[in-house]
């Protein structure tokens, strides 16, 4: 069904229109852009600074939802392991899924990060970055200049670099030293951290131009101010 046809039925089926995010005495809204969601869909994001607290907004928002006919997941579908607090719902009817994000900023106000999934679009079977073989919980991302993926792998530190090293190497990128590897403007860099559970975290991040120095490296020298008859001065030992 083409979206022309979709709104048509809607509109026959009395169905309510599309939802408005609604944040009470916003004092900024900035949108973040597109960036793919755990799955490989397209997600919009928005961040609202709010003078609100987080408690008010969760319940303002949560009552949006259900108004809106959203279905919300039971408290057991939504666990609050991540470091925000949050809350998520979706829209049965144009197959839209909502989530809130929740920060509790230092002079009282709160940021909450508004994110919207289609769950009918079209995923992406491209992931950010090659994933080692055997690669468990990937996650990409793409925002801006910079995409990244990562994941879970049985593997040490080097067998990660050297896959990097040979697939990256075969397509064009030259090895830098310490998990950083260039092709021009672009820098991917590697990083590895052993993980509790017996697998190391793996994150490959590619950026496109004005690429921040790899992690460890030390920062260039700045060149010394030339003396008052025109040669370099000697550093200050």
């Amino acid at each position: 069904m083409t979206p022309a046809a979709l709104a048509l039925w809607l509109c026959l089926a009395g169905a309510p229109a599309p939802f408005t995010w609604e944040v009470p005495e916003a004092i900024e809204d900035v949108p973040i852009g597109n960036t793919p969601s755990a799955d490989g869909r397209p997600m919009r994001l928005r961040a609202v600074r709010s003078r609100w607290s987080a408690e008010k907004l969760r319940q303002k928002l949560g009552e949006d939802f259900l108004r809106a006919g959203f279905f919300i997941p039971p408290p057991r579908d939504q666990p609050q392991n991540l470091t925000l607090g949050y809350i998520a719902a979706v829209d049965g009817r144009r197959m839209i899924s909502y989530s809130v994000l929740f920060q509790l900023n230092l002079d009282g106000t709160t940021t909450v990060i508004l994110g919207e999934v289609d769950l009918e679009a079209r995923v992406s079977a491209v992931p950010a970055a090659p994933v080692f073989p055997g690669a468990l919980d990937v996650v990409a991302s793409d925002v801006e200049a910079m995409r990244s993926v990562g994941y879970r792998a049985k593997a040490r530190p080097e067998e990660v670099l050297a896959f990097y090293r040979d697939v990256l190497g075969r397509a064009g990128y030259q090895d830098a030293g310490r998990g950083t590897f260039e092709r021009g403007a672009e820098r991917t860099l590697v990083v590895t951290r052993p993980g509790k559970d017996g697998f190391l975290r793996v994150t490959v991040m590619t950026t496109l131009g004005g690429a921040p120095p790899a992690m460890g490296s030390p920062p260039s020298p700045s060149p010394s101010p030339p003396a008052a008859d025109g040669k370099a001065a000697k550093p200050a030992r």
